[in-house]
């Protein structure tokens, strides 16, 4: 939640993620330190440098990115049963929570997801195979820059990386002639 404060119980497991935590703005980050990306973040202080936007300008275009990450996280909590299995399962993708990951976390997306993830059943014999490597992956393995640029940074603190981008690394390690996560990397594209 790119808008609350790092040491929120939340972020510590204490709590769950309610609507209430959204109407109390002590929860909040200080507009200075909200994530609006760098290219933005860039953007809105050179305008401001400049001078073509005064401080009012530049507080509201981070107000209006508070307003959207609440109204996103409002409709995820709404719309969605956080609590439902499927979230539950789907903690496996997280690399730093892989260790954690059961096949019964795979499983589920295979049996639940079939007409969209169509795997013989020698390829799901390679997929837990690949599942198993990916659980005792080391970080030394993935290349030193892969997560430099996953990291989300803002104000010089990486809290946060792109899983996206861990995984394309992942994609990339080979073994022998072959890429070590094939079958993964066939059903993460989905």
């Amino acid at each position: 939640m790119r808008f609350m404060l790092p040491d929120h119980e939340c972020y510590q497991g204490r709590c769950q993620v309610t609507i209430d935590i959204l109407e109390h703005e002590d929860n909040y980050l200080p507009l200075n330190e909200i994530f609006v990306g760098f290219n933005t973040k860039q953007m809105l202080k050179k305008l401001f440098n400049d001078g073509s936007i005064d401080q009012n300008k530049y507080d509201k275009v981070l107000k209006a990115a508070v307003a959207f990450y609440k109204e996103s996280l409002r409709f995820l909590l709404t719309k969605m049963d956080m609590s439902c299995s499927f979230w539950q399962h789907a903690t496996w993708i997280d690399f730093f929570c892989r260790n954690k990951a059961n096949w019964s976390n795979v499983e589920y997306f295979l049996l639940n997801f079939s007409n969209i993830l169509q795997f013989d059943d020698q390829e799901k014999e390679h997929l837990y195979e690949e599942f198993i490597d990916y659980k005792t992956v080391a970080i030394y393995e993935l290349p030193d820059h892969a997560f430099t640029d996953a990291v989300i940074q803002e104000n010089d603190v990486a809290d946060e990386f792109r899983l996206d981008v861990v995984w394309y690394h992942l994609f990339q390690m080979k073994s022998y002639n072959n890429y070590r996560f094939r079958c993964c990397s066939m059903w993460l594209d989905w």
